[in-house]
């Protein structure tokens, strides 16, 4: 049974998993404590609504900030693919822009640098997602974010996925 870390004046009693645990330093002596989670939800959400231009300011100057560890990650994740924009572009070209699994166009907004070239810069739409072999580092294909997180999620395992098609079968008679 969990034990209560707080008491919230709106919530009542809390247990661990109703807390942030968060830690302080004062006079070099570390000590934690604990604030509401909803609380916590509901004050960002005020403060939000309250100004929400001043929240996509920061929002922008944080995006604006990391860009350049964005564009480090992207190129170390092309070359530890073993792929590099010839082989997508060719890849692109052979699936005529479309995923390998659903066959539709990548729709998916971005906010880095992995736009679609051929797109209008205002659209800011995701290039599709290189799948590959986490055992083999083989690359499969393109797939747009959602088959890309599904697969992942799924943890490319056949039988997860074989599972997921007889549950959906059984359902529908």
């Amino acid at each position: 049974m969990n034990n209560i870390v707080k008491i919230c004046k709106i919530h009542g009693e809390l247990t661990r998993d109703k807390v942030y645990q968060q830690y302080s330093v004062h006079k070099d002596k570390r000590y934690p404590y604990f604030q509401c989670r909803e609380c916590v939800s509901e004050k960002k959400k005020r403060l939000y609504y309250e100004n929400p231009e001043k929240h996509r300011k920061y929002a922008l100057m944080m995006r604006q900030k990391h860009y350049e560890k964005c564009i480090v990650r992207d190129r170390e994740y092309k070359k530890k693919l073993l792929i590099d924009e010839n082989k997508y572009n060719e890849l692109y070209k052979k699936q005529v822009g479309l995923c390998a699994i659903c066959k539709n166009p990548e729709v998916s907004k971005c906010h880095n640098n992995r736009t679609r070239p051929e797109l209008n810069e205002e659209m800011n739409i995701k290039r599709l997602a290189v799948d590959h072999c986490h055992l083999t580092n083989r690359v499969r294909g393109l797939l747009c974010a959602k088959c890309n997180t599904a697969l992942g999620l799924f943890k490319d395992s056949i039988d997860n996925l074989k599972s997921a098609i007889d549950y959906l079968l059984s359902c529908v008679e």
